[in-house]
């Protein structure tokens, strides 16, 4: 996630927020192989000018963006996903015929697609070493920095 990324997704958190949604940016995962070989090559280095150790005993394959069950309590836009409260700061049930769920729709929000990708490995939203490329090229980096 870039700066422009984060500060893009709190100002838009801060300007949505009402009373405890989630906010999860949208963004591609990559297989760190391929982010080792585009960096290498970006840099000009060999692609094998690293060693695979194996993870660390705490580290996950995957991620996973949000559990099944919260599904209907989850909305999207093209940016982000947002996880709305359980209940409203009323007490009552936030569901999708609550006024509050409404407003949300009304704002551009949509329901998640069926077929949305739970796991941060899905191959939909999975980058190909070119894409990763692609990134990388399009990115300015001071100097020294990279």
């Amino acid at each position: 996630m870039s700066t422009d990324d984060c500060v893009q997704l709190i100002f838009q958190a801060t300007l949505l927020a009402n009373e405890g949604e989630t906010f999860i940016f949208k963004m591609n995962s990559v297989n760190m192989g391929d982010l080792a070989d585009a960096y290498l090559s970006h840099h000009g280095q060999s692609p094998d000018n690293y060693e695979i150790i194996g993870k660390s005993p705490w580290e996950k394959d995957h991620e996973k963006l949000f559990f099944e069950e919260e599904r209907e309590h989850m909305l999207e836009s093209q940016d982000f996903f947002i996880r709305l409260p359980l209940v409203d700061k009323f007490g009552s049930l936030v569901d999708k015929s609550s006024s509050y769920y409404q407003d949300f729709l009304k704002k551009g929000f949509m329901p998640l697609k069926q077929n949305q990708a739970l796991f941060s490995n899905d191959p939909a939203i999975m980058l190909q070493k070119d894409e990763i490329n692609s990134k990388l090229l399009s990115r300015s980096y001071p100097k020294g920095k990279n």
